[in-house]
């Protein structure tokens, strides 16, 4: 796989998790994670962590929108 597809998919994944009211705790420690990645793993590549960034910011946008929990 590629650096590209792998963004791809964490930022689907988390999306989905979202979307479908997957436990927040859950959520919250998926972006820990991911957050860890970016400072660890990815760190020597800035565009590849600030992708991973926005991610993390979009999900937590996501988690705090009212629309998450109604039914």
């Amino acid at each position: 796989d590629t650096r590209e597809k792998t963004l791809i998919r964490i930022a689907t994944l988390m999306s989905d998790a979202c979307k479908y009211n997957v436990p927040e705790n859950l959520i919250v420690e998926a972006v820990q994670g991911v957050q860890v990645m970016a400072e660890t793993t990815y760190k020597s590549d800035p565009l590849t962590v600030a992708r991973l960034k926005t991610i993390c910011a979009q999900v937590d946008c996501e988690i705090k929108a009212p629309r998450r929990r109604s039914f």
